[in-house]
C-alpha cells in the first residue's frame, strides 16, 4: 500500500508510541516510499525519532501551527491554528493539493 502511495500522514501519537519509519521496506521497492507527513502542532517530535533521522534520505513533512527552526531536511506546513490545538486539515490539505501528492495514506 505504501508503494501505492504518494504520501502517508499520521498524528504525533502515532510518532510517539511506534517510533515508525514509514518507508516502503519491500525489496527492490524502497524508492518508491511515500513522503512522510506527520501532524504535529506544537513541533514536538524528538529529534532521536526515525522520521527525523531518515528525513534527508525520505521526504519528510510535517503540518504546525508553529514555525521554528528545523532542519534535518523537514519540510514544514505551516496550518492555521483553530480555536483548539489541532491542525485545521481543510488549510493544510490546500498546499498538499499543489505538490505531487494525489493518494494520500492515512
Amino acid at each position: 500500500m505504501r508503494a501505492q502511495s504518494d504520501a502517508i500522514l499520521v498524528g504525533l501519537s502515532t510518532v510517539l508510541i511506534d517510533d515508525p519509519e514509514l518507508t516502503c521496506r519491500l525489496p527492490g521497492m524502497e524508492a518508491r516510499s511515500p513522503i512522510r507527513i506527520v501532524a504535529d502542532t506544537r513541533l514536538s517530535i524528538p529529534s532521536t525519532a526515525k522520521l527525523v533521522k531518515t528525513a534527508e534520505q525520505v521526504s519528510f513533512w510535517i503540518l504546525t501551527t508553529r514555525k521554528v527552526g528545523v532542519s534535518y531536511g523537514i519540510t514544514l506546513i505551516d496550518c492555521r491554528q483553530t480555536t483548539n490545538v489541532w491542525v485545521n486539515f481543510a488549510y493544510a490539505l490546500q498546499p498538499l493539493g499543489l505538490t505531487r501528492i494525489e493518494r494520500l495514506l492515512d
